[in-house]
């Protein structure tokens, strides 16, 4: 009961999991989908594809069809603890959401809200600080988004910091800035990364990171290294971009954490959304889409494989979902939370029609 798809989605599935010598990643198949994307009255049964990794000896995310799909617990685990980002003016609808609809307290009490800023300029904080504000007020962990390249010195910058910091923030996302590519650690503008970061090591507790499992450089692999280093001496987050290919999200989780196994890591993943809104967020954010089988397949996006190959991979990896968190981009809050609450409601759990 997780998946937003079209009665034809779960006749392409049947068909194409007839066969996995070509290496068809893992898929969950549906034994009834709601064409409305209501879930209402809707009972799954997994149907799991094994996958081939490009990796030899590699076995994350990859089920054989002899072995069975993540347990249910570890998925409720990665509901319980998933964090989502939201742009500031979605803040209010995300708390007025959680109070009027989402009964188990262990959804919506501190929960990890990211706080992006989308607009290129210092003035916008001010919507970012209110932001954090109202989510600190209500028992959440904010973390702000702070693009170095809208700094013109460091001076300014340690005065926004200040700011988010007294709004309620215990932790900042440093990144380079507003349209830059994943292999950018500064910006042509404005403060570097590595500069913010050194003065945001004065305000907040922890610091976090971005990583690009798709579409990443060695420069940019080097400039994580080098922040990570920098920071050795206190907590700090790596929150990656989501893919939409997990192969990738999973090889780079593995060998991440063979290196850095103290650091708590953000597995970003798109969250549902209907196709077209899907697409504008993949060409803004640099992530390759994969173009929809049929004209009238994948009209709507639901993460659900992309969860259940981040369940595999950390039983595989023997970590702890307070460790490698499930990070949603809530392209629509009230489905996100809708997505969220199934997940944590167990997979063969009959809620009704969770989504207003």
């Amino acid at each position: 009961d997780l998946l937003f798809r079209h009665k034809a989605v779960h006749r392409s599935l049947l068909l194409s999991g007839k066969n996995n010598k070509d290496g068809f990643h893992q898929q969950l198949v549906p034994k009834e989908v709601i064409a409305d994307h209501s879930l209402k009255n809707t009972e799954m049964a997994w149907r799991v594809v094994s996958r081939r990794s490009s990796h030899q000896g590699r076995r994350l995310s990859t089920l054989r069809e002899s072995e069975a799909p993540p347990r249910e617990s570890r998925v409720q685990q990665l509901a319980q603890y998933a964090s989502i980002e939201l742009q500031p003016k979605c803040v209010e609808q995300f708390l007025e959401t959680t109070d009027a609809w989402i009964p188990d307290e262990r959804l919506h009490a501190r929960r990890t809200v990211f706080v992006n800023m989308l607009a290129g300029e210092a003035s916008h904080f001010r919507d970012v600080g209110r932001s954090v504000a109202l989510l600190s007020e209500r028992g959440h962990h904010p973390i702000p988004t702070v693009p170095a390249n809208v700094f013109s010195s460091e001076s300014e910058a340690a005065a926004t910091l200040k700011f988010l910091a007294d709004s309620g923030a215990r932790e900042a996302f440093i990144v380079a800035g507003k349209d830059r590519g994943p292999s950018s650690s500064s910006s042509s503008t404005g403060l570097t990364a590595s500069a913010l970061a050194s003065v945001a090591a004065h305000h907040f507790e922890r610091l976090a990171f971005p990583a690009f499992p798709e579409g990443g450089t060695p420069e940019g692999v080097e400039a994580l290294e080098r922040k990570l280093l920098d920071h050795q001496h206190r907590p700090c987050s790596v929150v990656t971009q989501w893919s939409a290919d997990t192969r990738r999200t999973s090889h780079w989780l593995e060998d991440f954490l063979a290196t850095h196994r103290g650091h708590k890591v953000y597995v970003g993943v798109a969250g549902p959304a209907p196709r077209p809104k899907l697409q504008s967020f993949s060409e803004r954010t640099h992530v390759t889409l994969k173009p929809p089988r049929g004209t009238d397949l994948d009209l709507f996006h639901a993460p659900t494989d992309a969860v259940l190959a981040l369940a595999n991979d950390i039983d595989a990896l023997n970590v702890s979902p307070k460790q490698v968190h499930l990070h949603l981009f809530s392209l629509k809050v009230a489905r996100t939370l809708a997505f969220i609450h199934r997940l944590a409601a167990g997979t063969h759990a009959n809620k009704g029609n969770l989504i207003p």
